[in-house]
């Protein structure tokens, strides 16, 4: 029995990082349309404050119905996003928002709750 509820915590705290159980997370595209994936299918948490590089020029960010908060992409051209060149507030609305241009591809991007 005991190894029955470890599974099931296992499973518990890896669904805490899945992009889906987060509140907002964006995914980044080469395209207009959102269709060609800049980062292999990486989505990025808005509540993550970090740098990250991506070549990507437009953002799709997604929100979950019960916990939506809007996202402000903040696209650098640095890694400690010190040369700021464009910021763009992102509202998924409550599910898969509108594929939305940041101003230029990349080349690193910082994201955050608006």
């Amino acid at each position: 029995m005991l190894a029955k509820e470890f599974a099931l915590a296992i499973v518990a705290a890896s669904a805490m990082l899945v992009p889906g159980a987060h509140a907002t997370w964006c995914d980044y595209y080469y395209d207009a349309q959102c269709q060609q994936n800049a980062n292999s299918g990486t989505s990025f948490d808005c509540a993550n404050h970090g740098s990250f590089g991506s070549g990507g020029g437009y953002v799709q960010c997604h929100t979950t119905k019960t916990n939506q908060q809007d996202c402000m992409i903040t696209r650098c051209g640095d890694s400690t996003c010190s040369n700021i060149l464009n910021i763009t507030q992102v509202s998924p609305n409550g599910g898969t928002g509108p594929c939305v241009g940041t101003g230029g591809d990349g080349p690193w991007y910082e994201q955050k709750f608006a």
